[in-house]
């Protein structure tokens, strides 16, 4: 007898969450910027803003990235 499991749902936040971690690793500081469909947003520390500086909440950029597909780009400013 085999027990299946379900894996569990992956965040949507993970790959943003994982670029955060990345320059954290590189010691890297500022914001960091991502094109997720056709808005910005943006993670400065712990805050999120979206579009033209709105704050955002994490559930609020998790609802955008799952109906972008989950692909977010980096949008490098530097």
């Amino acid at each position: 007898m085999s027990i299946e499991q379900t894996p569990p749902p992956c965040d949507p936040l993970h790959l943003l969450s994982m670029e955060k971690l990345r320059r954290m690793l590189l010691e890297k500081s500022g914001p960091i910027t991502w094109e997720v469909s056709d808005t910005w947003v943006v993670c400065d520390g712990d805050g999120w803003t979206i579009g033209a500086d709105e704050p955002a909440t994490e559930d609020q950029v998790r609802e955008l990235m799952v109906r972008a597909g989950g692909v977010a780009k980096v949008v490098n400013f530097e």
